[in-house]
């Protein structure tokens, strides 16, 4: 304040010099020009010759000759003199000392609109260079209630008066700037304007001393940070990376700032998982960890694998580190169900090619004391299936999930043997290795063999899931309510694959004619046997039926063409309020309407509001009314 205090007398009285000087100089220039116009002598014409091939006028002499007495200072001269006494002079004069008037009030609206009035009317006023710098300075320090834009104006105003005048504009000055750009109230937001104060900012930064640079570049990064402007992004990155491969040595109070700037919609410009990496790389502690754990929140749903692989390399190494600073002590913990959010994410095998970052999110989770859930444990199994491939290290998870008491639900039995059946090569490997070749870790248990039961159903190979079945007694297990349900569904796809059946098409809402792919044979007994066989063990054995194994049932016996045994099967269980899939009635009640038996359609069509829907769907209503109005044809 004392340094701004005495430049603003310097320039005061530097102001007052310069116009007595003009008076002087004015009079010696009528003196002369009436010595002139009287004699005619040829020392006047030999200097207006001269004046006239240089361009420059007595009055401009004076002022490069003033310039010159200050040019060593931290601001460029003031003269740059027009004609003395002219109107435009009077006007600058009254228009200088109103923005002075201005700045020694404190008025920044006032300020500015005196400039863009001199803007406006350049013609009329000129502003000293040093008055413009004053202004910057003060506009720079009163950003948090002004608009960039009009700073910035100011700033190119004075930027080209100094580059016409052969100065240098001082570090300071885009300090002052850096600064204002972080705090201003009004931030810009055209893409092409920012692009455009960056890159000069930029330019000018890379000019300057090495100390100067180091100085600059952190004021600047922190200030894009706080830019709603993402069109600034890989300028800000690479300002990031010059830091990072520099070593210029950014404060402490930087790298927080920019860590607890609040993301909003757009997020930030920095990116701060890499900011985080360079506090982690040079032992610096956050001020807040509260941050840290919002920045990662901040990514839901985890999209991207590098960003969230980086931020859980570096809160692992912040807890190991011990996190103490001081006598304080920081605490770093993220909820269990995070935790699981962003397990679930490191199992898409679309965006994470391998199961690295899965085991560093597990590694993470035990380091701030979670025990692993059933969602994790369902997260590493995919991600080693689909990710790596690697079914063994898949198995010795379910082995290790089991044996903390989860049991394998249905919906994570079907995902692993989707993936495991997409190839016969495969499902054998899987199948010779559980039980020829059981690696270490790996328990063979009920959940690991429906997998492969399961898998074998879905291609519709029946006799190799009643072989599988067989393997259940081998190993001393007992087949649950999902083995039954899977061999039921062998037995269903297999005769789905040989007999036409009627069903509805889910694209067009129509019936449609299935086309068989094997071809069809006359032991149809020998499917009513085997699923009979299955319902009775399963009655035998206390095992309940399901909704799954229902379904199975009726779609066998109403592909074989036992529609009358589908349909009692159907009343029993709705007599019984046994929940049965709204397809399961569709299936018969078209195979009804294929055959023209309007009634026994109607009659398995209305079990559907029986059961507890709503209502009887109007596609299959329209369905049967289409397939009884062709039949009639």
């Amino acid at each position: 304040k004392q340094l701004d205090e005495a430049y603003r007398m310097e320039q005061s009285s530097l102001y007052f010099r310069s116009a007595e000087a003009m008076h002087h100089l004015d009079d010696q220039q009528r003196q002369q020009q009436s010595i002139a116009n009287t004699t005619g002598t040829a020392a006047g014409d030999a200097e207006g010759e001269n004046n006239e091939i240089h361009g420059t006028s007595s009055s401009h002499s004076n002022a490069n000759g003033a310039d010159t007495l200050i040019g060593s200072s931290d601001s460029p001269p003031d003269m740059n003199i027009v004609a003395p006494d002219s109107d435009t002079v009077k006007l600058s004069r009254a228009m200088c000392g109103r923005i002075e008037h201005a700045l020694s009030r404190g008025d920044a609206p006032e300020v500015m609109r005196l400039y863009m009035k001199a803007e406006d009317e350049a013609d009329r006023y000129y502003l000293r260079t040093g008055l413009l710098r004053e202004m910057l300075i003060f506009l720079c320090q009163k950003a948090e209630s002004g608009a960039f834009t009009s700073i910035y104006r100011v700033f190119y105003k004075y930027y080209r008066d100094c580059k016409e005048r052969g100065f240098e504009v001082q570090p300071q000055v885009f300090h002052n700037l850096c600064y204002a750009l972080g705090v201003c109230r009004v931030k810009p937001d055209q893409p092409i304007f920012m692009g455009k104060v960056v890159n000069s900012l930029m330019k000018n930064i890379e000019k300057m001393e090495e100390v100067d640079q180091h100085r600059l570049l952190p004021e600047l990064l922190v200030s894009l940070a706080q830019q709603n402007n993402r069109f600034v992004q890989n300028q800000a990155q690479s300002i990031l990376q010059k830091i990072q491969e520099e070593g210029i040595d950014m404060k402490k109070k930087y790298l927080s700032k920019i860590l607890e700037i609040p993301t909003g919609p757009n997020g930030t410009n920095v990116p701060r998982h890499l900011v985080l990496q360079l506090m982690v790389e040079r032992g610096i502690q956050p001020y807040n960890p509260a941050s840290i754990l919002r920045m990662i929140e901040s990514q839901y749903p985890f999209g991207n694998p590098a960003i969230l692989g980086s931020y859980v390399d570096s809160l692992t190494h912040l807890i190991k580190a011990g996190s103490v600073e001081g006598e304080r002590r920081l605490t770093y913990s993220l909820s269990e169900g995070l935790i699981e959010a962003m397990m679930t994410s490191a199992s898409d095998w679309k965006k994470f090619r391998y199961s690295n970052v899965l085991l560093k999110i597990w590694d993470l989770m035990e380091l701030l004391g979670h025990e692993p859930t059933e969602s994790m444990y369902e997260s590493a199994i995919k991600a080693f299936l689909l990710a790596d491939r690697q079914d063994q290290h898949a198995f010795a998870v379910f082995t290790e999930m089991e044996s903390k008491g989860f049991t394998p639900s249905w919906f994570l039995i079907k995902s692993v043997s989707k993936v495991i059946r997409s190839s016969i090569r495969r499902l054998d490997h899987a199948y010779y290795m559980l039980t020829n070749n059981t690696p270490e870790g790996i328990t063979i248990s009920t959940a690991i063999l429906n997998c492969i039961l399961c898998a074998c159903a879905e291609e519709g190979l029946a006799d190799r899931s009643f072989a599988v079945f067989e393997d259940f007694e081998n190993f001393g297990l007992q087949p649950d309510v999902n083995s039954f349900s899977f061999l039921m569904e062998g037995l269903a796809v297999q005769v789905s694959q040989i007999y036409p059946m009627m069903i509805l098409d889910p694209t067009k809402d129509q019936p449609v004619l299935s086309s068989p792919i094997k071809q069809a044979h006359d032991d149809i007994q020998m499917y009513l046997d085997s699923s009979e066989a299955v319902i009775m063990t399963m009655e035998e054995q206390g095992i309940e039926r399901t909704r799954q194994v229902i379904h199975h049932y009726v779609s066998i016996l109403s592909g074989v063409g036992e529609l009358e045994k589908a349909k009692s099967v159907l009343r029993d269980a709705v007599d019984k309020d046994e929940w049965v899939f709204r397809e399961s009635f569709e299936q018969l009640a078209l195979q009804y309407a294929r055959k023209g038996d309007r009634e026994s359609a109607l009659e398995v069509a209305s079990m559907v509001t029986e059961n507890g829907y709503d209502e009887i769907p109007a596609t299959l209503s329209s369905a049967i009314d289409h397939l009884l109005s062709n039949q009639e044809e």
